[in-house]
């Protein structure tokens, strides 16, 4: 991300955009395609909007997590990213829409990835990498998930300051 220019900072679009375009060359196997389509999407969603609402990050996410299940083909409950990403979405959605801070949306949008991200090492893989292995991957949550997880960890200290 260190070698984007600073020009793609300047607006929440831009730099979702040139993000996705990033994760899409460095990142291999279908989730760097993925995290690209979905953040393309959320640049879409969030076009002209110099400063965005937490409603508004909210709808970004939630199209941006729609995309990702379109081009995948993937549902939640199948053992994917999908299994994190749809419940935080959901979750960023409903706090916005209560009227709780960007700090606690952001809290419960990262404990409802949690919990998704865990509830997938009781799931059979129907989807993804680890669809052929069946059986053998209960008690392992989903790498795809977890790492869901990992990178809104790290968004924490930013966005609840």
């Amino acid at each position: 991300m260190r070698a984007l220019p600073a020009s793609v900072w300047y607006t929440p679009a831009s730099a979702l955009a040139a993000t996705g375009q990033a994760l899409r060359r460095a990142i291999g196997g279908s989730s760097g395609p993925f995290y690209a389509c979905a953040l393309i999407r959320a640049a879409q969603l969030l076009d002209r909007v110099e400063r965005p609402t937490l409603a508004q990050w909210a709808q970004a996410l939630d199209g941006g997590v729609q995309a990702l299940a379109e081009l995948g083909g993937a549902q939640p409950g199948q053992r994917t990213m999908l299994d994190a990403l749809r419940p935080a979405a959901d979750a960023l959605l409903a706090a916005a829409q209560a009227g709780a801070s960007p700090a606690q949306a952001f809290a419960a949008a990262l404990a409802a990835a949690r919990q998704g991200a865990e509830a997938t090492a009781e799931m059979l893989p129907a989807q993804g990498r680890a669809s052929y292995l069946g059986e053998r991957v209960r008690g392992i949550p989903d790498g795809g998930a977890v790492a869901v997880v990992c990178w809104l960890e790290a968004l924490e200290p930013v966005i609840t300051g």
